[in-house]
């Protein structure tokens, strides 16, 4: 999971490091890279506290969720070309068979 950190300075020598929700976590340093680090060392213990993270996806009766719409982001641009292909690749097997749809 990648998780979008804010690095910000607070003055010429200091550095803040932060997660929005759903974990808010922030941190600091003498460096960006300091700042970063302690927030890694928040974020773990976090995690170690048994804290966990998931997402969902929810759809809005518009459109049917794929088969495989809980091992991958069904709105990813990579799976809807794979989605596309593999759709294509039917149609032209169903063509080849002699099968209408």
């Amino acid at each position: 999971m990648n998780l979008a950190v804010v690095i910000e300075p607070l003055d010429e020598h200091r550095f803040r490091a932060r997660l929005g929700d759903p974990l808010a976590l922030a941190a600091e340093g003498a460096t960006k890279q300091e700042a970063l680090a302690a927030l890694r060392r928040l974020l773990d213990q976090r995690l170690a506290s048994g804290v966990d993270t998931t997402s969902l996806t929810i759809h809005n009766g518009k459109t049917m969720p794929t088969p495989f719409s809980a091992i991958w982001d069904e709105n990813d641009p990579d799976v809807q070309d794979w989605l596309r292909i593999m759709e294509e690749n039917r149609r032209l097997d169903d063509v080849e068979q002699g099968i209408e749809r």
